[in-house]
């Protein structure tokens, strides 16, 4: 069974609708998402490398719920980018084989990608559903071949030869170790730190503006990087873009609200960039990536502690009825449950009680 979720928007009023399976047994499968940080444990306890007692269940009941269809691990192209940057070969073709064994090719789409069709579902008055969010193959998490042989550095052919493959550990290692896919991720890196020196160098004035400036100005530099981000649009498309850069300042923080991407990626960003305690790292622009689109889609994601309080803190967890967890340990009882249905006593759909993380008052 399907269930649509109407899930409160923030304080100003909106709502940020997206139609995402509830997470008890029976339903559609539950789609869990992983951090790197995450994967490397989840790997070495996969092939016997890690002698955790409970590292090793879950990655035990991680296969038996796989297996039965009943829960899913997309990877997503973050994942494949910083795989290219393990010095160990074998490392990362363990870390291959655990993608593929446990996420069994499937893949959380590009987030440019859902930026373009939220803008559509906003322009038509209609709700995103989940399972947009996710598709099947390698070249999915490159949204398509022509984008995948741009961004991998190979001819269409050998796309093609790719695509052919499938997902078998050869055609993924293949993928991470093309000598223009490291390219690109070098490109990317470089433009992450360039980035992350220029915001060390505005946010402490910016972090002291009246609270309304300062998050218009943020706003309106997220719309900005997000219609910079799409591909070639469709008229529709542009319309859209239209008619959100002729949105009033008012009005525009009302909108993002709307747009599950959006708002995560402005909530989590804005958050991040006023807390002066940590310095802003390259690395940091890489995780609202993918968080921007885990968040809003997948039912539970485990990512880093940092990135846990926020989410927490903000209350995104609760607007999107999302488990976000800070340890891997903590997906035991969840897998627990979906394998053993009613022998654990579950947390509902959201997150706040999990692994000793307070859940604090909305921020913004």
């Amino acid at each position: 069974m399907t269930r649509g979720r109407r899930v409160r928007g923030s304080a100003r009023g909106g709502w940020a609708n997206v139609k995402k399976e509830s997470a008890v047994f029976g339903d559609p499968p539950l789609d869990i998402y992983l951090d790197q940080n995450q994967w490397i444990p989840l790997a070495r306890a996969f092939h016997g490398r890690d002698s955790d007692p409970v590292l090793k269940q879950v990655s035990e009941l991680a296969s038996r719920s796989v297996s039965s269809g009943d829960v899913r691990f997309p990877i997503s192209r973050l994942h494949l980018m910083e795989a290219t940057k393990t010095a160990d070969d074998a490392q990362r073709r363990r870390l291959i084989e655990a993608f593929l064994h446990f996420g069994r090719g499937w893949v959380v789409r590009p987030v440019e990608l859902l930026h373009a069709e939220e803008l559509l579902c906003w322009l038509r008055g209609k709700t995103p559903r989940a399972s947009s969010a996710v598709d099947r193959g390698l070249l999915a998490a490159f949204s398509g071949p022509t984008a995948a042989a741009l961004q991998l550095g190979v001819s269409p052919q050998e796309v093609e030869d790719l695509n052919r493959f499938g997902d078998s550990p050869g055609a993924w290692y293949f993928a991470l170790t093309m000598p223009g896919f490291h390219a690109t991720v070098d490109q990317i890196q470089a433009a992450a730190q360039k980035y992350a020196s220029q915001v060390e160098e505005v946010r402490g004035p910016w972090s002291k503006l009246p609270r309304t400036e300062r998050r218009t100005i943020f706003a309106e530099g997220l719309v900005r990087d997000t219609i910079a981000s799409l591909q070639p649009p469709s008229s529709e498309l542009q319309c859209a873009i239209s008619r959100l850069s002729a949105l009033r300042s008012g009005e525009l923080l009302d909108v993002i609200a709307r747009i599950p991407t959006m708002d995560v990626l402005f909530v989590l960003s804005e958050r991040k960039t006023r807390d002066l305690s940590r310095a802003t790292d390259p690395n940091d622009l890489w995780d609202l990536g993918f968080l921007a689109a885990v968040v809003p889609y997948c039912h539970v994601v485990v990512t880093e502690k940092y990135w846990t309080h926020l989410a927490r803190t903000t209350r995104l967890d609760a607007k999107y009825n999302t488990r976000i967890l800070s340890r891997l340990e903590n997906l035991l009882p969840v897998l627990e449950e979906r394998v053993n249905p009613g022998r654990q006593s579950g947390n509902g759909g959201g997150s706040a009680q999990h692994d000793g993380q307070p859940r604090g008052p909305a921020d913004g």
